[in-house]
Protein backbone atom coordinates (compact mmCIF):
# COMPACT_ATOMS: atom_id res chain seq x y z
CA UNK A 1 0.00 0.00 0.00
CA UNK A 2 2.66 1.94 0.86
CA UNK A 3 4.28 1.66 -2.93
CA UNK A 4 1.05 2.93 -4.24
CA UNK A 5 0.80 6.17 -1.87
CA UNK A 6 2.26 7.71 1.51
CA UNK A 7 -0.64 9.37 2.47
CA UNK A 8 -3.16 6.13 2.46
CA UNK A 9 -4.05 4.38 5.83
CA UNK A 10 -5.23 1.04 6.54
CA UNK A 11 -7.47 0.79 9.62
CA UNK A 12 -7.50 -2.59 11.43
CA UNK A 13 -10.57 -2.51 14.07
CA UNK A 14 -9.28 -5.94 15.89
CA UNK A 15 -8.36 -4.48 18.99
CA UNK A 16 -11.81 -2.45 19.09
CA UNK A 17 -13.40 -5.31 18.37
CA UNK A 18 -11.38 -7.45 21.07
CA UNK A 19 -11.91 -4.56 23.64
CA UNK A 20 -15.85 -4.60 23.44
CA UNK A 21 -15.99 -8.30 23.49
CA UNK A 22 -14.26 -8.31 26.51
CA UNK A 23 -16.96 -4.95 27.70
CA UNK A 24 -19.46 -7.14 27.19
CA UNK A 25 -18.52 -9.93 28.94
CA UNK A 26 -17.90 -8.28 31.62
CA UNK A 27 -21.29 -6.91 31.80
CA UNK A 28 -22.37 -10.16 31.42
CA UNK A 29 -20.63 -11.60 34.66
CA UNK A 30 -21.34 -8.69 36.15
CA UNK A 31 -25.22 -8.73 35.82
CA UNK A 32 -25.62 -12.37 36.22
CA UNK A 33 -23.40 -11.60 39.72
CA UNK A 34 -26.55 -8.94 40.87
CA UNK A 35 -29.24 -10.89 40.28
CA UNK A 36 -27.55 -14.00 41.83
CA UNK A 37 -27.03 -11.57 44.88
CA UNK A 38 -30.52 -10.62 44.60
CA UNK A 39 -31.61 -14.53 45.02
CA UNK A 40 -29.50 -14.83 48.21
CA UNK A 41 -30.87 -11.86 49.13
CA UNK A 42 -34.19 -13.13 48.91
CA UNK A 43 -33.70 -16.23 50.39
CA UNK A 44 -31.88 -14.88 53.56
CA UNK A 45 -35.20 -12.69 53.82
CA UNK A 46 -36.85 -15.81 53.39
CA UNK A 47 -34.85 -17.59 56.36
CA UNK A 48 -35.09 -14.56 58.46
CA UNK A 49 -39.20 -14.22 57.82
CA UNK A 50 -39.75 -18.24 58.48
CA UNK A 51 -37.62 -17.73 61.90
CA UNK A 52 -40.00 -14.63 62.72
CA UNK A 53 -43.26 -16.66 61.75
CA UNK A 54 -41.70 -19.54 64.03
CA UNK A 55 -41.56 -16.99 67.15
CA UNK A 56 -44.92 -15.40 66.28
CA UNK A 57 -46.21 -18.46 65.87
CA UNK A 58 -44.38 -20.54 69.32
CA UNK A 59 -47.47 -20.86 71.68
CA UNK A 60 -49.35 -22.66 68.77
CA UNK A 61 -46.17 -25.18 67.53
CA UNK A 62 -45.96 -26.07 71.39
CA UNK A 63 -49.34 -27.11 71.65
CA UNK A 64 -48.98 -28.52 68.37
CA UNK A 65 -45.80 -30.68 69.58
CA UNK A 66 -47.33 -31.48 72.79
CA UNK A 67 -50.50 -32.77 71.45
CA UNK A 68 -49.12 -35.08 69.36
CA UNK A 69 -47.93 -33.41 66.09
CA UNK A 70 -44.87 -34.14 64.63
CA UNK A 71 -42.10 -32.16 63.58
CA UNK A 72 -42.57 -33.41 59.82
CA UNK A 73 -46.03 -32.39 60.15
CA UNK A 74 -45.88 -28.73 61.68
CA UNK A 75 -42.65 -28.53 59.08
CA UNK A 76 -45.05 -29.36 56.00
CA UNK A 77 -48.06 -26.80 57.28
CA UNK A 78 -45.13 -23.94 57.30
CA UNK A 79 -43.93 -25.16 54.06
CA UNK A 80 -47.15 -25.50 51.97
CA UNK A 81 -48.15 -21.98 53.58
CA UNK A 82 -45.03 -20.57 52.43
CA UNK A 83 -45.61 -22.36 49.24
CA UNK A 84 -48.79 -20.15 48.43
CA UNK A 85 -47.27 -17.45 48.91
CA UNK A 86 -43.98 -17.83 46.86
CA UNK A 87 -47.04 -18.79 44.16
CA UNK A 88 -48.54 -15.69 44.80
CA UNK A 89 -45.26 -13.85 44.25
CA UNK A 90 -44.51 -15.84 41.33
CA UNK A 91 -47.75 -14.87 39.17
CA UNK A 92 -47.00 -10.97 40.39
CA UNK A 93 -43.22 -11.42 39.70
CA UNK A 94 -44.64 -12.55 35.92
CA UNK A 95 -47.41 -9.28 35.93
CA UNK A 96 -44.76 -7.09 36.75
CA UNK A 97 -42.22 -8.83 34.21
CA UNK A 98 -44.85 -8.36 31.42
CA UNK A 99 -45.09 -4.67 32.22
CA UNK A 100 -41.73 -3.95 32.15
CA UNK A 101 -40.96 -5.64 28.94
CA UNK A 102 -43.75 -3.41 27.46
CA UNK A 103 -43.04 -0.23 29.16
CA UNK A 104 -39.28 -0.42 27.56
CA UNK A 105 -40.58 -1.66 24.50
CA UNK A 106 -42.72 1.28 24.31
CA UNK A 107 -40.31 4.09 25.91
CA UNK A 108 -36.64 2.50 24.97
CA UNK A 109 -37.56 1.78 20.61
CA UNK A 110 -34.50 4.45 20.00
CA UNK A 111 -32.08 2.57 22.43
CA UNK A 112 -29.31 0.89 20.58
CA UNK A 113 -29.85 -3.06 21.29
CA UNK A 114 -32.54 -2.66 23.54
CA UNK A 115 -35.43 -4.32 21.31
CA UNK A 116 -33.21 -6.93 20.79
CA UNK A 117 -32.27 -7.66 24.70
CA UNK A 118 -35.69 -7.21 25.68
CA UNK A 119 -37.39 -10.21 23.66
CA UNK A 120 -39.97 -11.78 25.12
CA UNK A 121 -38.54 -15.20 24.32
CA UNK A 122 -35.50 -14.44 26.68
CA UNK A 123 -37.09 -12.33 29.65
CA UNK A 124 -40.46 -13.97 30.06
CA UNK A 125 -38.40 -17.30 30.75
CA UNK A 126 -36.33 -15.53 32.63
CA UNK A 127 -38.57 -14.15 34.66
CA UNK A 128 -40.49 -17.84 35.39
CA UNK A 129 -37.10 -19.25 36.11
CA UNK A 130 -36.19 -17.16 38.63
CA UNK A 131 -40.00 -17.03 39.97
CA UNK A 132 -39.76 -21.32 40.15
CA UNK A 133 -36.46 -21.08 42.17
CA UNK A 134 -37.32 -18.53 44.52
CA UNK A 135 -40.84 -19.98 45.58
CA UNK A 136 -38.55 -23.39 45.76
CA UNK A 137 -36.34 -22.31 48.15
CA UNK A 138 -39.34 -20.36 50.27
CA UNK A 139 -40.79 -23.48 50.60
CA UNK A 140 -37.81 -25.26 51.52
CA UNK A 141 -36.71 -22.49 54.04
CA UNK A 142 -39.28 -22.71 55.86
CA UNK A 143 -39.77 -26.24 56.05
CA UNK A 144 -35.66 -26.02 57.27
CA UNK A 145 -36.37 -23.65 59.43
CA UNK A 146 -39.27 -25.12 61.23
CA UNK A 147 -37.53 -28.15 61.78
CA UNK A 148 -34.33 -27.33 63.26
CA UNK A 149 -36.53 -24.67 65.67
CA UNK A 150 -38.12 -27.98 66.92
CA UNK A 151 -35.22 -29.70 67.16
CA UNK A 152 -33.18 -27.09 69.01
CA UNK A 153 -36.33 -26.47 71.27
CA UNK A 154 -36.66 -22.69 69.82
Amino acid sequence: MKEISDEIRLDDHTQTRNTMGKIAKSIQVISISIVMLIILGAISIIAFTAQTSLIIHRNVIEILYLVGATPNYIARQFQSHATSVGMQSFIINIVLGILLVASVKFLGDHILFLNQLMSLQIIIPSFVITSLIITFFISMSARMTVKMALRSGF
